[in-house]
């Protein structure tokens, strides 16, 4: 199934908690895609492109993000991302299916931004 951007994106997790959280994780990712732009480096490119897949599957499970992205620096953003997703709650999803979706998503960033 695709979902076009005219289509209202309804949210997987059914807590308002929990969809706080993948808010707050996608406003991060977004902070720290727009760090990674304003550098030049190939490793800034990388991480762009790590960012823009995070914000896609974020998008996808119904995320919005409305942070002000002058206020996170970009550096710490994606550990806050990480962070954010770790603390959403299995149990917060219809479908054990997204829980596995967003802890496989907190381990990538953490492994791609080599969080420890």
């Amino acid at each position: 199934m695709t979902i076009t951007h005219d289509e209202v994106r309804a949210p997987v997790a059914l807590t308002r908690r929990a969809r706080r959280q993948l808010d707050e994780a996608a406003g991060y990712v977004e902070a720290a895609a727009f760090a990674a732009l304003m550098g030049a480096s190939v490793d800034d490119f990388a991480r762009m492109g790590a960012c823009t897949e995070a914000l896609t599957v974020l998008s996808d499970l119904g995320a919005r993000s409305e942070v002000d992205v002058s206020l996170v620096d970009g550096e710490n953003a994606v550990a806050a991302a990480v962070a954010a997703l770790r603390g959403i709650e299995a149990s917060a999803f219809a479908d054990p299916h997204y829980a596995g979706v967003i802890a496989q998503l907190a381990d990538d960033l953490s492994r791609r931004f080599h969080l420890g």
